[in-house]
């Protein structure tokens, strides 16, 4: 059985006050730690599709402004997600702001399609905080909060 490999690339660029930013769809590990090294806290911002294809950048470039400044193909409205360790709330999943509408479940079952992924931005055992359409989770250790809720309905 052959299996669909996703492709990283770097989707768009921009240059903002002489620095030179990336945005990458699908990134590699190395690619995510470019991101973090142009960050000045070591910080990703990113936006996960439909399709699961995945864009990050550093985080100093909120989602709204990012879209000011590329073309990304989606919507920023679906899921959105932040991880920046000095913060009390390291991850951030914000999936009501700029339009968005993902239930609690679609998430949770969206975060945990890409774990793996996730991993590498940052500690999975960190604090986090979700908004949704439909209520708001903030808790500690996003990884055991994932593994033991049950996603219902989809």
């Amino acid at each position: 059985m052959k299996r669909l490999v996703k492709k990283s690339e770097i989707y768009d660029a921009f240059e903002q006050n002489e620095k030179y930013i990336e945005i990458f769809k699908n990134p590699t590990d190395n690619e995510i730690e470019i991101v973090k090294s142009n960050d000045p806290n070591g910080c990703i911002r990113g936006v996960i599709d439909s399709s699961n294809t995945i864009y990050i950048w550093p985080a100093e470039y909120g989602h709204y402004g990012i879209n000011k400044k590329t073309n990304l193909p989606i919507p920023l409205d679906y899921f959105r997600f932040a991880y920046e360790p000095s913060y009390y709330e390291p991850w951030a999943f914000d999936l009501v702001r700029l339009g968005g509408n993902l239930t609690i479940e679609q998430a949770i079952q969206i975060i945990k399609n890409n774990l793996n992924f996730l991993s590498k931005i940052g500690n999975l055992n960190d604090r986090f905080a979700l908004k949704a359409s439909d209520g708001e989770i903030n808790e500690e250790h996003l990884n055991e909060y994932i593994n033991q809720y049950k996603v219902t309905k989809i």
